[in-house]
């Protein structure tokens, strides 16, 4: 109930002269004084009722902001999740590879021992050869002079 200046005027000049007579106000009095009391409540109320509007509309605002950022991390950690499958398959792939090449060095490491081994028993016996080649030469030798 939203009530005049004027009237609200007439209530206190009421609310005044009951005041000021000291008498006993009549029911209209009574009523006027309380309806200028409940209208400026009412208009209390609706200056709060306006207050929560605005803190209401911030708080909408501010669910808002929570909302992308809560999409921004869901986003973020699919990324991560795939960067994280992404690098776990390749390191499998490194891993596996890595093993393979210390396979095929060991296996030429060792023919690599063989060959040499091999080699080795060859130029000994290229060097036996050698040796008693020169001793028949220098038999032979020594029975030509």
């Amino acid at each position: 109930m939203w009530i005049t200046p004027k009237r609200q005027f007439q209530i206190k000049v009421i609310e005044y002269n009951s005041m000021q007579k000291k008498s006993k106000m009549t029911i209209d009095d009574l009523a006027l004084v309380l309806a200028g009391q409940f209208s400026s409540i009412d208009q209390r109320f609706d200056q709060i009722d306006q207050r929560f509007e605005k803190i209401d509309q911030r708080f909408e605002q501010i669910d808002q902001r929570f909302d992308q950022i809560d999409q921004r991390f869901e986003k973020m950690d699919k990324r991560l999740d795939g960067f994280e499958n992404r690098m776990v398959s390749e390191f499998a792939i490194l891993k596996r590879d890595l093993d393979e090449v210390k396979e095929r060095l060991g296996r030429l490491e060792k023919r690599s021992m063989e060959d040499d081994n091999a080699l080795n028993s060859e130029i000994f016996s290229l060097r036996d050869k050698v040796i008693r080649l020169e001793k028949e030469f220098a038999k032979f030798k020594g029975a030509t002079l």
